[in-house]
């Protein structure tokens, strides 16, 4: 689907934890990514340099700072944004147990998400971003059936072609060896 990978973000108390040690824990998995993408492996990641950058910037930091240790990384083919206002997730059970899930907070992410995708786009000339943002207030079998049709539309576009680099560390497509 998204050729990335499948990464724990750990998260603590300080500002710049989303940013710095989710991507020492992509830098560390590096290797073991471009081996399995070099070997025709679809990888799926829930969350990915993205969610570090836009939680981590929402907490007041500035958003090239936050890309800055994820640059280089394998990009992915695809990103699905399941977007939903603040206030309708804040309706769903159990909302406000994780200590991100408050609504002045969700709007400060929802927006770096958007300023991101924007300042992406702007830096490829692509307003498109292979970015599929779905609405998240549908029913789940619908989005399911949305995210099969999207996945394997991304994976039959990409079969073959290299692998891009995050954050315009090569505007080309490098091939992962």
């Amino acid at each position: 689907m998204l050729r990335d990978c499948c990464c724990c973000v750990a998260v603590g108390n300080e500002a710049c934890d989303g940013a710095w040690f989710g991507a020492s824990d992509r830098s560390t998995r590096r290797h073991s990514i471009e081996s399995k993408l070099a070997a025709g492996t679809t990888l799926v990641c829930d969350r990915y340099a993205h969610s570090g950058v836009a939680f981590s910037a929402a907490k007041g930091l500035d958003v090239q700072w936050c890309m800055a240790p994820d640059e280089g990384l394998p990009a992915p083919d695809g990103v699905i944004f399941l977007d939903i206002e603040p206030e309708a997730a804040s309706q769903r059970g159990e909302y406000g147990a994780e200590r991100y899930e408050k609504l002045e907070f969700q709007h400060k992410v929802r927006s770096k998400f958007q300023e991101l995708r924007s300042r992406i786009a702007a830096e490829r000339g692509d307003e498109d971003v292979a970015w599929h943002v779905l609405d998240a207030t549908k029913p789940i079998d619908v989005l399911q059936d949305e995210i099969r049709a999207i996945s394997a539309r991304v994976i039959a576009d990409v079969a073959g072609k290299p692998v891009g680099r995050l954050w315009g560390a090569s505007k080309d497509r490098q091939v992962i060896s």
